[in-house]
C-alpha cells in the first residue's frame, strides 16, 4: 500500500534509512530533531511511503515543498529496499504527482541510469547541471586540485551589494510581492526562504543581497566548507533576478579573500551560460582542474549531478532538494 506518511511513521522511516540508504550514518537516519527540521510541516510529515502485506516499509520518497499556495516541490531520500525494483520507486512518485497538489515536480541528485529510465516512463526532462568554479589567487590549492590556474578578469562596473544578519533584514529590503509576480521555477515562498537559510539546524549560511537603492533585486547564499586545513566556499543558491549573477565579480571576490577560500564553485542548471562567464566564472568540465563536491566524507574528484523535472524551463541550484544536506 502507497499512502502519505504520518507523524507515527517518523521512527519507522529513520530506521528504513539506517538500513537501506548508500551511507548508513546519514543524519536523517540518526538525529529525530534534524529529520521534523527538514519533513514535519505543518501539512504533516513530507514522505510517500509504500508498506508491504507484513505491515513493513518496503520504499521511501521524501520532498520538500517550496510554498504552500505556489506548490513546487523538490524530491529527496528516494528509496527502495530492493534497489532492482524501479517500478515501485516509480509508483511512489506517481503517487505524489497525483495527490500533492503539485505544479512542478523536481528532483535534483538523481542517478544518470534512474534518470533516464524513469522520465522515459513518466515523459518529464532530465539533465546534467553545470558545475561552475571562479578560483582565489593561491600559490598553492590544497583541496581543489588545480592545473589550470585562470582566474578571468573581465568584469567592468560597479554593484552596491549588503550582508544580511538575520532575517528581518531580508524581508524589510526584498520586495517578495514582485518576486512572486515574476512566477519564477521553482517559486520558493518566504517562509521557506528563512526555514531553509536562516533557521537551519545545523550549517551557517552566509546571506547577501544586491541591491539598487535601498531595495534588494536579488540574494545570493554561500556556505563555507573546510578541508585538509584549507577552506572553498559554495555558492548554494540565488533568488530574485538572475541576471544580477553576471554583476557579482567584485562580491565574490572579496568573499574569496574575507575567507581565505581557494575558490568558490556552483551547481546550476537553466541559467545563460554569459551570465556567469561576464562574472568570471569556469566550467569544470573540460578545464583540467579537480573541483570537489563531496566532503562530508571528502573526496577530491569532480562529481556530476543530474535532476529530473516536469517543467523545462526550471532553474536549479545546489541548495535545492537535498544537495546542500547534512551528511
Amino acid at each position: 500500500m502507497i499512502r502519505f506518511a504520518r507523524e507515527s511513521d517518523i521512527e519507522h522511516i529513520m530506521d528504513f534509512i539506517r538500513k537501506y540508504w548508500w551511507r548508513k550514518e546519514v543524519l536523517l537516519g540518526k538525529d529525530r530533531d534534524f529529520f521534523e527540521y527538514e519533513h514535519l510541516f505543518e501539512e504533516g510529515v513530507t514522505y510517500v511511503i509504500s508498506e508491504n502485506d507484513e505491515g513493513e516499509i518496503d520504499a521511501i520518497l521524501g520532498y520538500i515543498p517550496y510554498g504552500r499556495k505556489h506548490r513546487d516541490i523538490s524530491t529527496v531520500m528516494w528509496r527502495v529496499s530492493n534497489t532492482e525494483n524501479l517500478a515501485l520507486g516509480v509508483k511512489l512518485l506517481l503517487f505524489l504527482r497525483n495527490n500533492a497538489d503539485v505544479r512542478i515536480l523536481l528532483s535534483p541528485g538523481t542517478k544518470k541510469r534512474e534518470t533516464e529510465v524513469i522520465c522515459t516512463y513518466l515523459g518529464y526532462y532530465f539533465g546534467k547541471m553545470t558545475h561552475w568554479y571562479r578560483l582565489n589567487k593561491k600559490e598553492k590549492y590544497v583541496i581543489a586540485k588545480v592545473e589550470n590556474p585562470i582566474i578571468p578578469n573581465n568584469y567592468v562596473g560597479k554593484v552596491e551589494f549588503e550582508k544580511l544578519e538575520s532575517w528581518e533584514q531580508l524581508e524589510r529590503q526584498f520586495d517578495f510581492n514582485k518576486y512572486y509576480e515574476r512566477n519564477p521555477k521553482p517559486l520558493k515562498e518566504s517562509w521557506y526562504i528563512k526555514r531553509r537559510y536562516f533557521h537551519h539546524p545545523v550549517y551557517k549560511y552566509e546571506v547577501f543581497g544586491i541591491k539598487e537603492g535601498l531595495e534588494i533585486k536579488t540574494i545570493f547564499v554561500f556556505r563555507q566548507i573546510f578541508a585538509n586545513g584549507s577552506s572553498m566556499l559554495k555558492f548554494i543558491d540565488c533568488i530574485g533576478d538572475m541576471e544580477k549573477i553576471s554583476k557579482a565579480m567584485p562580491m565574490i571576490d572579496q568573499l574569496l579573500d574575507k575567507y581565505g577560500a581557494e575558490y568558490v564553485d556552483c551547481y546550476e542548471t537553466g541559467i545563460a551560460d554569459c551570465i556567469f562567464q561576464k562574472a568570471g566564472w569556469i566550467k569544470t568540465e573540460g578545464s583540467g582542474n579537480i573541483i570537489p563536491n563531496y566532503f562530508e566524507p571528502f573526496e577530491q574528484k569532480n562529481i556530476e549531478i543530474y535532476y529530473i523535472t516536469s517543467d523545462s524551463e526550471i532553474v536549479l541550484f545546489r541548495g535545492d532538494g537535498d544537495q546542500d544536506r547534512p551528511n
